[in-house]
């Protein structure tokens, strides 16, 4: 992908200094909850909660824009088992699902952006996000104790592939060197082995 050779902006948003760092004051506020339980032998369940709003205030003018990581909200739940099998050794099982709020991204004129130079709408500062994060992990582990306790695992990472954004980005070689947006995606479906020896 071909790096940008100019930047624009237009729009009355967000005011700068010299060296490019926006000017104003931040405000994040937010309340987290969190549920643990264990239901008989082995088993457990984890659940958490947060609800947030980040937010900023540009100097000149005085307007309030969301930060770019105002997803307001992120919900995750966690649960597992173990099974004890004969006197040396267990089987665990263990499964976690995270929802959290799109982060959001500032809008690129397409009208105006060509080629390498970009032009980013400021009076749309990071108004519109890339929709919410979901991601499902999976996990199975064998235990077998003797004089070292050895752990083999299989972790399955996005087990259901789900395709979540990484971020639009302004590609110049899109349309024949006109330019265009282009989306890139986090990673999907990751199967993870591992073997642990403790001593």
């Amino acid at each position: 992908m071909r790096g940008l050779e100019g930047r624009a902006e237009r729009g009355s948003g967000a005011r700068r200094a010299e060296d490019g760092t926006p000017q104003g004051t931040d405000q994040n506020i937010g309340v987290d909850v969190t549920v643990q339980k264990s239901i008989g032998k082995g088993t457990f369940f984890l659940l958490t909660g947060s609800l947030y709003n980040s937010t900023y205030t540009t100097l000149i003018p005085d307007k309030v824009f969301d930060t770019k990581y105002n997803g307001n909200f992120g919900l995750s739940a966690m649960g597992g088992k173990e099974w004890p099998i004969g006197e040396n050794s267990s089987l665990m099982t263990s499964a976690r699902v995270v929802l959290n709020g799109g982060l959001r991204y500032q809008a690129i004129d397409e009208e105006l952006s060509y080629g390498d130079v970009v032009v980013y709408d400021e009076d749309q500062a990071w108004t519109q996000t890339r929709g919410n994060y979901f991601r499902t992990d999976l996990r199975i582990a064998y235990r077998w104790n003797r004089k070292l306790a050895y752990l083999f695992s299989l972790d399955v990472q996005n087990a259901t592939n789900h395709q979540n954004v990484l971020e639009d980005s302004w590609n110049a070689w899109m349309n024949n060197g006109a330019g265009g947006i282009y989306t890139r995606y986090q990673a999907g479906l990751i199967p993870v082995f591992s073997f642990q020896v403790d001593f």
